[in-house]
């Protein structure tokens, strides 16, 4: 079933707005996270290459220390990732955009800088603790399709 948005402008016209439900949604975070995986993948693989040792030596003596600047360092990519793509791309990434999705604000604007970093910002508790299970309830249940980052 379709959901869709209705804003009135200034000027009285009726812009509609088809809503993004859950499957076009993980459709296009599918393909972002496909993206970002294959980009720090292959920094992984520069940075074995580079300092093999220097690399295992960490590791062997840091553990799990290493392994939470890593998930560190990924959460930052994604976060840069998503509000660098909406800013460039007019409310889409890579994904959103093959999906024919784009992030609005709520009167149909465009979203800016501030808007882009809350709502990526806010992607964290819907992606915990089961892994986007939060934010996929919002979007099944909420009049308009939003995850607890569109409502930012």
């Amino acid at each position: 079933m379709r959901k869709i948005l209705e804003i009135l402008t200034p000027e009285n016209v009726y812009i509609e707005y088809e809503l993004a439900g859950l499957g076009s949604r993980f459709i296009a975070y599918l393909i972002d996270l496909f993206i970002q995986v294959v980009f720090i993948g292959l920094a992984v693989i520069v940075l074995l290459f580079a300092g093999t040792e220097f690399i295992a030596y960490l590791i062997v003596q840091l553990g799990i220390m290493v392994l939470a600047f890593f998930v560190t360092v990924v959460l930052l990519l994604n976060l840069i990732y998503f509000i660098f793509f909406e800013m460039i791309l007019k409310g889409q990434s890579p994904g959103k955009k093959i999906m024919k999705l784009r992030v609005i604000k709520q009167n149909g604007e465009p979203i800016n800088l501030l808007d882009s970093f809350l709502r990526n910002l806010l992607r964290l508790f819907d992606m915990l603790p089961s892994y986007y299970l939060v934010g996929a309830v919002f979007v099944a249940f909420s009049s308009r399709c939003k995850r607890i980052g569109d409502f930012a």
